[in-house]
């Protein structure tokens, strides 16, 4: 935002947040990687000269982004309807707990974003992942979308309420 977007000018700038800083307390040095002169080793220095290495920097990312369960998926709730699972509540609350730490950084980096953009006249828009599950029912198929699996250990109303400390 700082190096590049600012330098544009745009009246406005979406930022799509929430999902991806589930579990993250700071920038990791990837992240800070990609600011401007910043060059914390060699790799990082390839990765930002070089087409083959940054090819092979982003299929690591996105690896690590499929682990943790990032990535766009298509999931067919007719199909899941009976993939569910029940979490006992104290589970639950302990889940929400180890996110809780995590909120601070979250925290510091929007606004940080907020400042950047105030400095430079710029309006921000944030924009929280759009997810499907949480209470509720699906109209169409009658699936609970508290219960189904959306993780392996994680069902509809967990994920929601995880996300739901990002707003």
């Amino acid at each position: 935002m700082k190096d590049h977007i600012s330098a544009l000018k745009p009246k406005v700038v979406l930022f799509l947040v929430g999902c991806n800083d589930i579990g993250r307390d700071d920038l990791t040095e990837s992240d800070k990687s990609n600011m401007k002169g910043y060059y914390p080793g060699f790799s990082t220095f390839l990765s930002k000269n070089s087409e083959v290495c940054n090819t092979i920097v982003n299929l690591a990312r996105a690896y690590r982004a499929s682990v943790r369960q990032l990535t766009v998926g298509y999931i067919d709730i007719k199909a899941a309807i009976n993939d569910t699972i029940t979490l006992p509540e104290k589970f639950m609350q302990e889940q929400l707990i180890m996110q809780k730490a995590y909120l601070q950084g979250y925290e510091e980096r929007l606004n940080t974003l907020l400042n950047i953009c105030r400095q430079n006249n710029i309006q921000p828009v944030f924009i929280t992942q759009p997810a499907l599950f949480g209470n509720g029912k699906d109209s169409i198929t009658g699936a609970n979308l508290a219960a189904i699996r959306v993780h392996q250990t994680y069902n509809g109303k967990l994920w929601w309420a995880i996300q739901d400390l990002n707003l």
